[in-house]
């Protein structure tokens, strides 16, 4: 890289878009991008983007719990720009932290990144975030310099949350299990840093001069010039990385969502499928309405079919691809239903013709048999 084409967010600066003149970054800073960034993914899903990368297990991606908290579908986007299927390995709410693992076998241009052995940092020692500021497609990098270790604490837990720990605690709708995690969250304690990061940049990594993760992008503290942020410890990212089982299965449900939110995603995720089911069921009420009930014995069940067949395909893979228990069980059952749902549907179609022919020919039958006994 020459001149200003690298993509770079300086303290108190506004971001330059892409396509914009960048504000000239120093050679350690465009070193340090060289050297790092192919490990930089983009996290997408239906309604939130965010930032990742590749560690050393093949396949493996760390990110913010906030970027996929929800999300039924999970790709991420590999600095090349190819589009890869991932799904959640094991999360970690409290500290929101998630590690993803892509569908199949790890794409080769991503090089993992080296995780510190600790949070060695010292005040004022240099540090760059990489990551996708408002999703914009280039990786652009945050040089800064590190302040101080910050505990969570009162302030900033009443600024993200609405409200002071002491008010949770006290909220008789809080459940014990919740006021426990909110406990939990108000007593992390982060690295805070002077560095320049967006919306987007969630999930990526702060880095130390020589390259290695020291911690993970998650709360911009300063709302108007995103110059004062806080990343999670690296030493955390340990802890769920080498601890043995998940802390809790991630199922990709929605809960307490108005069921036409859920319609609006289906279309969104599976635009032919959806499409296609909804002109099914609405024709086979509306066709049933104007030429009576015993048609819609007939068309009702046949479209019910053909939703089955358009959708258990989809339900199977991800079936195929469940990492837990409450996965294989949710997909599992829908997979189930599906295929119950197509084969009774072909037997609505098809069983009546069937059996009309077998009466038909019973009667035939029957006298062959009565023929063949008085030869006896």
């Amino acid at each position: 890289m020459a001149g200003n084409d690298l993509h770079v967010l300086k303290i108190d600066l506004a971001i330059a878009k892409p396509g914009e003149v960048q504000p000239q970054a120093d050679e350690a800073t465009r070193r340090l991008f060289e050297e790092t960034s192919s490990a930089i993914v983009k996290i997408e899903t239906a309604t939130a983007t965010g930032t990742g990368f590749a560690v050393n297990r093949p396949g493996l991606i760390i990110t913010d719990y906030h970027c996929i908290a929800g999300a039924r579908e999970i790709k991420i986007r590999t600095p090349n720009g190819k589009l890869y299927r991932a799904r959640v390995k094991d999360i970690d709410d409290i500290n929101d932290l998630a590690v993803l693992e892509i569908d199949g076998k790890a794409p080769a241009e991503l090089k993992p990144l080296k995780l510190a052995a600790a949070d060695s940092l010292k005040p004022d020692d240099r540090v760059a975030a990489l990551g996708h500021p408002e999703g914009y497609a280039p990786i652009y990098i945050s040089p800064g310099y590190f302040v101080s270790k910050l505990r969570f604490g009162d302030k900033l837990f009443e600024t993200e949350t609405g409200k002071s720990p002491d008010e949770v605690s006290k909220d008789p709708d809080v459940s014990p299990k919740d006021k426990e995690d909110f406990r939990q969250i108000a007593e992390r304690q982060f690295l805070y840093s002077r560095i320049h990061v967006r919306h987007g940049n969630s999930g990526g990594p702060l880095l130390d001069s020589n390259g290695n993760v020291v911690g993970v992008a998650d709360i911009s503290v300063d709302k108007e010039k995103y110059s004062h942020t806080v990343f999670t410890p690296v030493s955390d990212v340990h802890k769920m990385l080498n601890r043995e089982t998940p802390k809790f299965a991630a199922t990709y449900t929605h809960t307490g969502e108005e069921w036409t939110n859920v319609y609006k995603q289906q279309l969104q995720e599976h635009t032919l499928g959806t499409l296609g089911s909804t002109s099914l069921a609405g024709g086979a009420g509306y066709y049933g309405l104007m030429t009576g009930r015993k048609y819609v014995r007939g068309i009702l069940p046949a479209a019910l079919g053909l939703y089955g067949l358009v959708s258990v395909a989809d339900d199977a893979r991800s079936f195929s691809s469940s990492t837990n228990t409450r996965d294989y069980l949710k997909y599992g059952t829908a997979t189930l239903a599906d295929t119950s749902l197509l084969a009774g549907g072909a037997m609505r179609v098809f069983a009546k013709p069937v059996i009309s022919a077998t009466l038909s020919a019973t009667p035939v039958l029957m006298e062959s048999s009565a023929m063949l006994g008085t030869r006896d």
